[in-house]
């Protein structure tokens, strides 16, 4: 007998409704096709919604796997929880709750398994997902009804017998996507036939904003796509202390891309129907591993763990400036949580080297390790999220990584510009490396990189020199491929001269927008990065 895994179980109703021929009853909801169809054995009616998207498989992904947009295309989702299932391996627990606007009708919650992958060419035919001799890739989401999490307390649990989303790309690397989202599932309680109608309403309405989240995305990709280096990268700057210099101090703004219209417009208006709202659950999957992406090492980066001799220790020197980092990391238990912005988690800790504190700031971003390690090289992108980096100058390449030289433009009247002298190393871990230089990484793949003082250039004239105690990143995945990572930015900068204390909070609060702001422009960084990866094999 075949062995049941998380795919075959939870995509068996999604993928049975999807390539049977009894849709019937096909209309259009605006831009949208509508189809219906009974499930067998059930008293519940499946729909599918199908919609056209300017976007490659990879954007499509990417949007899918950042559990925030579930709230940016449905307004009505109160809660959304995921979690690793404990009775399905390699499956996704997935609790959402919603509320209703109308005294009306009940709120309701949902529990979900959920699965999600890419599949190539042969895998997607042999599903009966499309015709085989014809090049398609495909990204697919599936959620079955689960009980992992009970229902709450005045909420009405619905039942899912089937949920997902199928993006159909022809040929692989196109740059638009057919969606289908199938919804087969009983609210709960009795359902009026105005109900059913507002719910296919609402769903129509949901797949036109996640239309537009896409199409953004895949401007934002292709803004990217133009600035990633090929075939190889400017020298490492990005473990250089600017998320901390006097410039932050005065909380300097963001910059990014703008992204591109949508050029089928906005997506059509909600319907006003409370019922159409509350009995469709909107699971986002936990992503799974990603297609390899190449990354070209900078010639100024330190050397990698992972090309030397399997059971060689790293040099001494590279150790000594990533000693500070590991150490407050992995071994400081004064870690006090302060507070949760921009979906990062932020710490704080005194230090005895210092009268300044340390922070830790920890978030999730979609993308690879290797494609973490090709942004932190790019100084493009360093300039992105730092609008006040006047200056980057690489002066050394001794054994122990990179002495680098950067200046702050002054943001304020109130602050004077800042220049930092670093030296700046980084590696890359696989679990037995990180076993054999006793590095606690729980058994995954990591990649880190930190910054200590240097005085291998002096203080110039205008600017005020900071110290840097420790700055740097230390990002951890299941593999080097794998999405997403998790990745803690630490760091202990003394800036130096007389800064008031407001001043010093607004620059944590910058801190964690920067750390946010990186995020985002990994993951565009990534997908352009898959993107012409697809290129170049179709070509």
């Amino acid at each position: 007998r075949p062995v049941q895994t998380a795919h075959s179980i939870i995509e068996r109703p999604f993928v049975d409704l999807q390539t049977n021929r009894k849709w019937a009853g096909a209309h259009q909801v605006g831009p949208c096709r509508v189809e219906t169809q009974p499930v067998l054995g059930t008293d519940v009616t499946a729909h599918r919604v199908s919609l056209e998207m300017k976007c490659s498989i990879a954007t499509f992904e990417a949007v899918m796997n950042t559990t925030s947009v579930a709230s940016e295309i449905d307004p009505s989702l109160e809660v959304i929880r995921v979690q690793e299932s404990k009775k399905l391996p390699n499956a996704s627990c997935v609790y959402t709750s919603y509320r209703s606007g109308s005294r009306m009708f009940s709120n309701r919650d949902f529990c979900t398994l959920t699965t999600s992958r890419v599949l190539g060419v042969e895998e997607g035919a042999d599903l009966g997902l499309y015709t085989v001799g014809i090049a398609t890739k495909a990204f697919m989401s599936c959620s079955v009804g689960g009980e992992e999490v009970a229902a709450q307390k005045d909420y009405v649990r619905g039942k899912v017998h089937a949920f997902g989303y199928l993006a159909l790309a022809t040929p692989p690397n196109a740059r638009r996507v057919r969606v289908f989202n199938i919804a087969a599932i009983h609210p709960g309680g009795s359902v009026s036939p105005k109900m059913v109608k507002g719910i296919i309403a609402e769903t129509c309405a949901k797949l036109q904003r996640l239309r537009v989240v896409c199409e953004e995305r895949e401007a934002e990709a292709a803004m990217t796509m133009r600035e990633v280096p090929e075939p190889e990268v400017a020298p490492s700057a990005a473990a250089s202390p600017q998320n901390a210099s006097g410039g932050d101090l005065a909380g300097a703004e963001e910059h990014s891309a703008q992204t591109a219209a949508n050029e089928d417009g906005a997506a059509a208006d909600t319907n006003d129907d409370d019922a159409g709202r509350e009995a469709s659950p909107d699971p986002v999957p936990v992503p799974e591993a990603e297609s390899s992406t190449e990354v070209v090492a900078s010639p100024h980066a330190a050397p990698s763990l992972e090309s030397q001799p399997a059971k060689e220790p790293m040099p001494a020197g590279i150790r000594g400036v990533l000693r500070p980092l590991l150490d407050l990391h992995l071994s400081c238990s004064t870690w006090k949580k302060v507070k949760v912005l921009h979906e990062c988690i932020l710490e704080d800790t005194p230090v005895s080297f210092s009268d300044k504190h340390a922070q830790r700031i920890t978030t999730t971003v979609q993308c690879s390790l290797k494609t973490f390690m090709a942004f932190l090289s790019d100084e493009r992108m360093l300039r992105k999220f730092d609008p006040t980096l006047a200056t980057v100058e690489h002066l050394l390449s001794p054994d122990e990584g990179d002495v680098v030289y950067t200046a702050y433009k002054q943001a304020t009247r109130l602050i004077a510009p800042r220049d930092f002298c670093t030296i700046n190393t980084r590696v890359s871990l696989t679990p037995e490396l990180a076993e054999i230089n006793n590095i606690q990484t729980q058994g995954r793949h990591a990649i880190i990189t930190n910054a200590v003082d240097s005085t291998a250039k002096s203080q110039q004239r205008g600017y005020v020199r900071g110290r840097v105690h420790l700055f740097g990143y230390f990002a951890t995945a299941d593999s080097f491929d794998t999405v997403p990572i998790t990745v803690h930015n630490l760091l202990c900068v003394d800036p130096s001269g007389s800064i008031p204390g407001w001043v010093v909070e607004v620059a944590i609060t910058e801190n964690i927008k920067k750390l946010a702001k990186i995020r985002e422009l990994a993951r565009s960084y990534h997908v352009a990065l898959l993107n012409r990866r697809s290129s170049n094999l179709s070509n």
